[in-house]
């Protein structure tokens, strides 16, 4: 199977990337697909994010990653929810797993998941999940805010090609 993500960075590391034909993995707490490489599904977003971050200076690439059916989970998915819930009661349930999940912190919780999935499914290359563009200071029944969908692939063996698609530098 393949798939298109599209990658917001610096014109400095875009160079750097193409060149090396590889990216670094992003890693900490606050990844809310864990430890990768991180795309947006949409250019715009992969752009706004570009943007956002480097203002002056920024790039967008796009890349092609390349999976089986059976090495990725579409967390949006029935399927993938079913996975997502699961893992969930595993990590409340499991003392050892307690210090990952954190009553009524989603994004870690998140991140718990995908650490749990990326440690414990070595077959797995690729978790795709939306997420809410914005912050809402309101407490929310439904969450009816536009949404991103983001794409993390747990390592660069699964990218098979990268191309700069935007690349914006001010003088």
């Amino acid at each position: 199977m393949y798939f298109t993500g599209y990658h917001g960075t610096s014109q400095e590391f875009a160079s750097k990337i193409v060149a090396d034909g590889c990216f670094t993995l992003s890693s900490g707490n606050k990844e809310w697909l864990g430890s990768g490489i991180y795309f947006y599904e949409m250019f715009s977003d992969s752009l706004d994010w570009a943007d956002k971050k480097y203002p002056r200076d920024h790039a967008v690439l796009h890349a092609v990653v390349s999976v089986e059916e059976d090495e990725y989970i579409d967390l949006d998915s029935i399927e993938g929810e079913s996975i997502y819930r699961r893992i969930i009661n595993i990590i409340a349930d499991t003392t050892k797993e307690i210090g990952n999940f954190h009553k009524g912190d989603a994004q870690n919780n998140q991140c718990a998941v995908a650490r749990y999935i990326w440690t414990r499914f070595n077959d797995i290359k690729l978790l795709l999940a939306s997420f809410p563009n914005e912050a809402s200071a309101f407490p929310l029944i439904k969450d009816y805010r536009t949404k991103r969908r983001e794409l993390c692939v747990k390592n660069n063996s699964a990218i098979k090609g990268i191309q700069l698609i935007e690349l914006k530098i001010e003088e």
